[in-house]
């Protein structure tokens, strides 16, 4: 069986975010999966760039 890398969880948002979202989604015919992963890296590239390497224990890269 192929290693699947992705963690899954739960957020909330207000329906507002949700919706522009879902329609940004729809515009670019992408998957909010990649939206969200894309505009995570780019805000943990901006914070590393202004304080530096985020180190992550094990703990928290060890998929479960």
């Amino acid at each position: 069986r192929e290693h699947d890398p992705y963690e899954k969880t739960t957020v909330t948002f207000p329906a507002e975010l949700m919706g522009k979202l879902r329609m940004l989604c729809l515009y670019d015919g992408r998957q909010i999966r990649e939206v969200l992963e894309d505009a995570l890296d780019k805000y943990i590239n901006e914070y590393e760039q202004e304080h530096g390497a985020i180190r992550v224990p094990p703990r928290f890269r060890d998929k479960k």
